[in-house]
């Protein structure tokens, strides 16, 4: 399967938005209730779906 990358631009603050996509607690704030979460960025996130059960992972990149 190809790799699908996307980029987000927010005028939200760095550390903000590193938590909501690095932490336990800041993904199930906002996305998914299960999930392997990375330490910090570079890692893979891998978010679970009871209604998907196919998983796939994201790669959690540092921005520009």
């Amino acid at each position: 399967m190809p790799d699908i990358v996307m980029q987000v631009d927010s005028a939200a603050n760095r550390e903000n938005v590193r938590n909501a996509l690095t932490t336990l607690p800041g993904i199930t704030g906002w996305w998914t209730d299960q999930a392997e979460v990375p330490v910090g960025t570079g890692g893979v996130l891998k978010p679970a779906f009871a209604e998907a059960p196919l998983p796939f992972d994201l790669e959690v990149r540092a921005g520009r």
